[in-house]
């Protein structure tokens, strides 16, 4: 395999906050593919667990959360995090096995008075946005998130209109009128407090502080978060001990990064491309 890095275009490098693939498949980390290293802990009285992922293509993971168990992922408070308070976009991919109830999927809190809960179920099944800071607001969304299928969840917000989809479709625009106050540590699926998490899986969890296209997150082809994922080039069909061969090589990675490019051999294991 040859790994080739890609140089982040400034407005992509501001916009895109935090992505989470969950494709690790193991180990006790939610790697952060943006450039702000916001990566996640898995915890909870029982850790998430890493199951197969909305694609079900190879190497594509998600992680399971269980609502009696309290399991979530942790986000530190960081600078990037900071900036979505006017205008962002929240995005996953979710797979509800059983209705919960403060079945929480996106959370946000400095403190047990002033959370922001980004997408909760409730006890009505209905999905909510929730804020207890500032002017505390609930405002229901109008849909529940159908059980035991994969399904692409969305919130946009403006600084005053909030919009939620459902499988790339517009469900609501809802007035909330209030910025949020700067986020503080993240919760993915749960949070700290007992019996307040997701029941089901969780895929391609996404955060833009700006409104962005949900058909592009959905596809997984925005320019940011296809930009995030390093391509890797596949050099088994070369010959070993080639030198300086040339030839086409496709992206095993999923980003379609193909080229042309020449192949030199520093042993007869591993090839390195270079492009350009």
């Amino acid at each position: 395999m040859a790994v080739l890095g890609l140089a982040w275009p400034t407005t992509a490098q501001a916009e895109l906050v935090g992505y989470w693939n969950f494709n690790e498949g193991e180990g006790t980390t939610a790697g952060d593919f943006s450039p702000n290293a916001n990566d996640g802990t898995l915890a909870g009285n029982q850790l998430p667990s890493w199951v197969a992922g909305h694609t079900a293509n190879p190497g594509d993971n998600a992680l399971n959360f269980v609502f009696s168990l309290s399991s979530y992922v942790a986000v530190p408070t960081s600078a990037s995090l900071g900036t979505i308070t006017d205008n962002f976009t929240i995005a996953a991919w979710a797979y509800e096995r059983d209705w919960s109830n403060y079945g929480h999927i996106f959370v946000t809190t400095s403190d047990y008075a002033n959370r922001n809960w980004l997408f909760q179920t409730d006890a009505d099944d209905q999905a909510y946005v929730w804020s207890t800071t500032d002017d505390a607001w609930k405002k229901p969304l109008g849909w529940a998130i159908p059980d035991g299928a994969w399904h692409h969840i969305a919130l946009t917000y403006d600084g005053t209109n909030m919009r939620s989809y459902l499988d790339g479709t517009l469900q609501t625009t809802i007035g909330v009128g209030s910025s949020f106050p700067s986020f503080e540590t993240l919760y993915l699926g749960g949070w700290l407090a007992g019996g307040s998490g997701f029941e089901g899986d969780l895929d391609d969890m996404v955060i833009f502080n700006s409104v962005e296209d949900i058909g592009q997150i959905m596809d997984g082809t925005h320019p940011a978060m296809i930009l995030a994922l390093p391509p890797v080039w596949d050099a088994d069909t070369v010959a070993p001990g080639a030198q300086d061969g040339g030839g086409t090589w496709s992206d095993g990675g999923g980003n379609w990064w193909d080229g042309s490019g020449n192949v030199a051999w520093d042993n007869t294991e591993k090839a390195v491309a270079t492009f350009g």
